[in-house]
């Protein structure tokens, strides 16, 4: 959802969802202050910047804002690009995942939707990590994210750390070049 402050400027605005798939409402309140904590401390060119959190009365809802990115997912701003566009795209993305991973944090849900890019003219400029609900320091207690992008171990509920988002890196790229998914499945088996 789109905000904007006293003084003009617009962010992202994203409330706490009132119900998340196999967990209670206290881990999802749990998760989304942990996307907050973990989003704070992060300054890179290619990752959503983090601007505020807080509670909201009236609505009754947890919410932080952050960085506003205008443009398109990944593979929809990669469309008709030229390779050399899409591989300094796909560079942003590795750097960004090199300086997460430094840091010892893991995103778990790498996906074309969660990968925004700025586009001026339709060219594809800047791309940046967004959606950081399942980001951790450590690997999820359940099996998390998105079917056709998920890792083995993901799936087969192995030791997961900076290799799952690699992985993860790896099929979005796939995508990216021919335009098809290798791993077409609405659930992981």
């Amino acid at each position: 959802m789109l905000v904007e402050d006293a003084d003009g400027q617009r962010s992202a605005l994203k409330f706490l969802k009132k119900v998340q798939l196999n967990i209670s409402r206290d881990e999802a309140l749990k998760n989304f202050k942990n996307e907050f904590v973990i989003l704070k401390e992060l300054n890179h060119p290619n990752i959503a910047r983090i601007l505020d959190f807080g509670y909201d009365e009236t609505l009754q809802k947890y919410y932080f804002t952050s960085e506003l990115i205008e443009g398109a997912e990944l593979h929809k701003a990669c469309e008709g690009q030229p390779i050399d566009v899409v591989e300094k795209l796909i560079v942003q993305i590795l750097r960004a995942l090199n300086y997460l991973h430094s840091r010892g944090v893991y995103h778990f849900d790498i996906k074309p939707q969660n990968i925004l890019v700025s586009l001026e003219e339709g060219v594809p400029l800047t791309a940046k990590i967004i959606d950081f609900g399942l980001a951790a320091l450590t690997a999820p207690q359940k099996r998390v994210g998105s079917p056709s992008f998920m890792s083995p171990e993901m799936i087969q509920g192995g030791v997961l750390d900076g290799r799952t988002d690699i992985y993860s890196m790896g099929v979005v790229i796939y995508q990216a070049l021919p335009g098809l998914n290798p791993f077409t499945a609405k659930t992981p088996k």
